[in-house]
C-alpha cells in the first residue's frame, strides 16, 4: 500500500509554507524531557499481551494468467476493478495490485508490474482462491525488486483470521512467487479487515523474514470478546515457518490500520483511527505505535503507544518513514465539526518531537 514517496513529498511542502496546527496549544514535558504538544498523548496499556505463534501453510495454488489488450495503462478486465496498491522498488520496478470484483460472492487480487516506470503494464495474473478477497496491499521487501504482500481474506476464511502473505522474489518470474498463509483461529482470531505490509530486509540469516502486517481482527481469545482490536503479525526470527499473532484488546474499535518501517533503523510505525474513550470529548484519535522490530527478533516484546489528536475526530491514517522522519496523513474535522480537511503530523527525530500541518 506504500506511497511513502508521494506522502512525504505532500507532508513537506505543505508544511513548510502552512502553520504549524500543534504549536497552538499547551505543550506537556514528556518523553525523556522533550516537549510534546497538547495533540500528543503518551499511553499506558493496563496489561501487556504476549505473541503467540502458529505454522505457516502452503496456498496449493498458482497465478492464473490474464488475458487483455496490450495498449492499456495499467489494468482493465471485463469486471470493475477496484482498490488498487503500488509499491517502488530500489531498481525503479513497479508492483501493483488491485481487486477483481466479479461478483458479491467471488472477487480475486489481481497482479500487474512496469519496469519503464508506469508507461506501460504486465498483467501477472491472479490467485483464484474461493469466496470474497479485497484491500491488497504491497510493499518493496529487499535486493533489486523483490516486494511483499498481503489482503484480507473472505470472511468464511478461517473465520476471517487467515493471514495471508506472498512474496515476490522477481515480478517477472512466477516460480520466484510464494503464497502462504498462517490460520489464527486456534487463538479465537476472526473477522480481519483492513491489513497493510511493511517490507523489511536486514534480518541476519533469517531470509524468510518478510517484514511486519498491521491490521485488526476480533478476538475470543481466553473467552474474552472484542472487536476491531489492532494486530501485528510477522515471522519467528529462528523458524521458517512459524509466525507470531499479537493483538491489542484494549485498544478495541480500531480501524484503517496502517504501516511502515524505517529501513535505516528497524523502527516500525503503525497507526489506527480509534474510539479514544480517555478523552474528555470521547471521538475517534490516530493510535500510533512504535517499537524497534530487531527487539521482537529476541522475543522482547516492547511496544510503545501515542495518541495523536485533539477534540477533533481523526480517521483514515496513512504513514511513511524513512531515516527518522515519520510522516502520517488523516482525515480530521479541525476548523468545522463535520467538515473533513487533510492535515499531517510529522516528526524528525523519530517521534520525539511532533509537530503538524494543513494540507487541504
Amino acid at each position: 500500500m506504500k506511497r511513502g514517496m508521494a506522502l512525504v513529498t505532500l507532508c513537506v511542502a505543505l508544511g513548510m509554507v502552512l502553520p504549524a496546527y500543534g504549536m497552538l496549544g499547551n505543550e506537556t514535558p514528556e518523553n525523556d524531557g522533550a516537549s510534546l504538544p497538547h495533540w500528543v498523548t503518551p499511553i499506558t496499556p493496563s496489561t501487556i499481551p504476549k505473541p503467540v505463534s502458529t505454522e505457516k501453510r502452503e496456498v496449493p495454488l498458482t497465478l492464473t494468467p490474464m488475458l487483455a489488450p496490450l495498449d492499456i495503462p495499467a489494468a482493465t478486465t471485463e469486471y470493475d476493478d477496484i482498490h488498487p496498491t503500488l509499491a517502488l522498488s530500489s531498481s525503479g520496478g513497479l508492483f501493483g495490485a488491485y481487486t477483481i470484483y466479479q461478483s458479491l460472492m467471488e472477487q480475486d487480487i489481481a497482479f500487474l508490474y512496469s519496469s519503464d516506470q508506469g508507461q506501460s503494464w504486465d498483467d501477472m495474473g491472479y490467485y483464484s482462491i474461493e469466496g470474497v478477497q479485497d484491500y491488497p496491499a504491497i510493499d518493496y521487501w529487499r535486493g533489486e525488486n523483490s516486494f511483499v504482500g498481503t489482503f484480507t481474506p473472505d470472511p468464511s476464511d478461517f473465520d476471517g483470521s487467515a493471514q495471508y502473505l506472498l512474496r515476490v522474489g522477481e515480478p517477472t518470474d512466477p516460480d520466484t512467487w510464494e503464497l502462504v498463509y498462517w490460520d489464527w483461529t486456534t487463538y479465537g482470531q476472526r473477522d480481519r479487515e483492513s491489513a497493510d505490509i511493511a517490507g523489511y530486509d536486514d534480518v541476519g540469516d533469517a531470509t524468510w523474514w518478510y517484514g511486519v502486517i498491521a491490521s485488526t481482527e476480533g478476538s475470543d481469545y481466553e473467552g474474552e470478546t472484542h472487536e476491531h482490536v489492532p494486530v501485528f503479525n510477522f515471522p519467528d526470527y529462528t523458524a521458517s515457518d512459524s509466525g507470531w499473532g499479537w493483538w491489542w484488546p484494549e485498544y478495541d474499535n480500531a480501524a484503517h490500520a496502517c504501516v511502515d518501517i524505517d529501513r535505516s533503523s528497524g523502527m516500525m510505525y503503525a497507526a489506527w483511527d480509534q474510539y479514544n474513550e480517555s478523552r474528555e470529548s470521547q471521538g475517534r484519535d490516530i493510535l500510533l505505535a512504535i517499537a524497534d522490530v530487531h527487539d521482537w527478533w529476541e522475543e522482547n516484546w516492547v511496544m510503545n503507544w501515542y495518541y495523536l489528536g485533539g477534540e477533533e475526530d481523526n480517521t483514515y491514517p496513512d504513514i511513511a518513514a524513512e531515516n527518522g522522519y515519520i510522516y502520517i496523513v488523516l482525515q480530521a474535522d479541525i476548523m468545522i465539526p463535520g467538515k473533513q480537511d487533510i492535515i499531517c503530523y510529522y516528526s524528525h527525530d523519530g517521534g520525539t518531537t511532533w509537530e503538524t500541518s494543513t494540507i487541504a
